[in-house]
C-alpha cells in the first residue's frame, strides 16, 4: 500500500483528515482483497487542499463529480517513449 503511505504522509504533513474506505480498509481488518484504487472520505470543506495534495505527487484528474473525485498516475516521461 505504497500510495497509501504517500498520500497518508502528505495528509498529515497539511492536517488533513481522511476515512479509509472501500477495499483497502477491508484489507486491513484482514480480508484480502485485489484492488486498483484507492478509497478515502474526506471532509467537504478540504476539498481544495485535498485535490493540490494528489497532483503535487504526479497524479492527474481523470473524472469529477460533485462528490467523488478519480485521478490516476501521470505517466513519466520514460514510460512514454517506451510505448
Amino acid at each position: 500500500m505504497i500510495g497509501l503511505d504517500i498520500i497518508a504522509a502528505g495528509a498529515a504533513e497539511e492536517n488533513l483528515p481522511f476515512l479509509l474506505a472501500g477495499a483497502h480498509a477491508v484489507i486491513i481488518h484482514g480480508y484480502p482483497r485485489n484492488t486498483f484504487d484507492l478509497d478515502l472520505t474526506v471532509v467537504r470543506d478540504d476539498r481544495a487542499k485535498w485535490l493540490a495534495l494528489p497532483l503535487g505527487l504526479g497524479y492527474v484528474v481523470f473524472r469529477e463529480g460533485s462528490t467523488f473525485l478519480q485521478l490516476k498516475r501521470r505517466r513519466r516521461e520514460t514510460e512514454l517513449r517506451s510505448t
